[in-house]
């Protein structure tokens, strides 16, 4: 089910099917290659269209600023933004940032897959930085840095 959502760029169904299968796992259960690769599809795919999405925004509120003509257009603009950073914020840090570390890096069975999940958590943290802002950039700078840090340690 999972392959056709992402055969449909259904990348929002993606992370929910996977979701679903990450909260499922039973220890000493553990996610097969394959499936570690669709979580990893599903969550960078959908980060990475918000990401876009977000700096499509930030540079119409910018041109829109230097204009000063039209403050209503602008406020959507900033809701927009602000939209996208909430749907960020969901999606990583109370998604599959909180699931990373808490369900699947301690019950991941070998180094391999440890590894992997540290990256992830890595990666994904370094993508949130480009949209956070003040303190949460320092703090999401330090969890991508721990995480790969973790990840050559192993």
């Amino acid at each position: 089910m999972v392959k056709d959502a992402m055969k449909w760029k259904r990348f929002k169904d993606m992370v929910y099917i996977m979701k679903n299968v990450v909260v499922g796992l039973k220890p000493p259960d553990e996610l097969t290659d394959e499936e570690r690769e669709l979580l990893r599809a599903a969550y960078n795919t959908l980060a990475a269209i918000l990401r876009a999405d977000w700096l499509k925004a930030s540079s119409q509120e910018k041109e829109l600023a230097d204009k000063l003509e039209d403050i209503s257009e602008l406020l959507k603009v900033r809701d927009r933004i602000l939209a996208i950073e909430a749907e960020t914020a969901e999606l990583c840090d109370n998604g599959i940032l909180k699931s990373l570390k808490e369900k699947l890096e301690p019950s991941a069975a070998t180094s391999e897959s440890k590894i992997y999940y540290l990256r992830m958590r890595g990666d994904l943290c370094k993508l949130l930085v480009r949209i956070k802002s003040g303190g949460d950039v320092k703090k999401v700078t330090d969890e991508a840095f721990e995480a790969y840090l973790q990840a050559q340690s192993w």
